[in-house]
């Protein structure tokens, strides 16, 4: 029963860490995306276009958005990982326990 448990746990812990990889590799994404924007709103700035640099300023302030809420999601996989691992790790020790306790003579 233990056992079932810890692979649950294990399969879990996998799939968060997947996850927070991702996130992260899409927060490098638009890490690029945000600097090639920026570039085109100070040109834009130095040109004097204000058309365009409304609207890519628009544009790097929702790219900025999106990349917080990559952030806080990647941050909170990351997290329950943690968490799982800690649980795990508690799961481990009462398996050691209840097998040494069944065990005296070792």
């Amino acid at each position: 029963m233990q056992s079932e448990r810890s692979q649950d746990m294990r399969s879990e812990i996998r799939k968060k860490e997947r996850r927070y990889e991702r996130e992260c590799e899409q927060i490098a994404v638009l890490d690029r995306t945000i600097a090639e924007v920026r570039k085109r709103y100070k040109r834009a700035k130095r040109d004097k276009m204000r058309s365009f640099q409304y609207n890519i300023g628009l544009r790097l302030q929702v790219l900025n958005g999106v990349r917080c809420m990559y952030s806080t999601y990647a941050r909170i996989m990351a997290d329950q990982a943690a968490k799982l691992r800690d649980d795990l790790i508690d799961v481990i020790r009462q398996i050691i326990a209840e097998s040494n306790s069944d065990n005296p003579s070792e």
